[in-house]
C-alpha cells in the first residue's frame, strides 16, 4: 500500500493573505534589489545582504501559506526588523539622510514601515489566520 498524501483541511484566510502577500513582495523586490535589476536609494547593506533577506522572505511567505508550524515567530520578527529599521537609520543614526530624500521616497518609508507594523499586529491579535475547508460530502 502506497501512503496517499493528507490532504489540507484548512486553507489562508484574508489576514494571513494580506501578509504573505507583503511579505512576497518584499522578499521579491529586496532580490532584485541585490541583483542589482532594481536601484533603492536607501540602499543599507550589501547586495549579498539583500538577497538573502529577499530568500528569506520568499522561504517564510512559503511556510505561512502552507501553514508549517512555528513559521509565524519568524515573520514577526522579519516584519519587526523592516518597521524599525528605516526608522533606526534615519532618525537615529545617520537623519541627515531623511533631508536629503526626495518626497516620493520619505512616502515609501513610511508606507512601508508602517504596513509592516500593521501586520505584525495582525499576526499577533487576529485568531485564527486560517480557516477550515469547506467539504460538502
Amino acid at each position: 500500500m502506497t501512503s496517499q498524501p493528507k490532504e489540507a483541511t484548512t486553507i489562508p484566510g484574508p489576514a494571513l493573505s494580506l501578509v504573505v502577500g507583503w511579505l512576497t513582495f518584499r522578499g521579491l523586490a529586496w532580490w532584485l534589489t541585490g541583483i542589482g535589476w532594481l536601484n533603492s536609494p536607501l540602499l543599507l547593506s550589501t547586495p549579498l545582504l539583500d538577497g538573502l533577506v529577499g530568500f528569506m522572505c520568499l522561504a517564510i511567505a512559503r511556510q505561512l501559506w502552507v501553514g508549517t508550524p512555528g513559521s509565524v515567530p519568524p515573520a514577526i520578527l522579519i516584519l519587526l526588523m523592516h518597521t524599525t529599521l528605516h526608522f533606526y537609520l534615519l532618525i537615529y543614526l545617520r537623519p541627515e539622510i531623511w533631508l536629503t530624500l526626495e518626497a516620493w521616497t520619505k512616502v515609501q518609508v513610511l508606507i512601508e514601515s508602517g504596513s509592516a507594523a500593521v501586520l505584525v499586529l495582525i499576526l499577533l491579535f487576529i485568531r485564527p489566520l486560517r480557516r477550515p475547508l469547506n467539504t460538502d460530502e
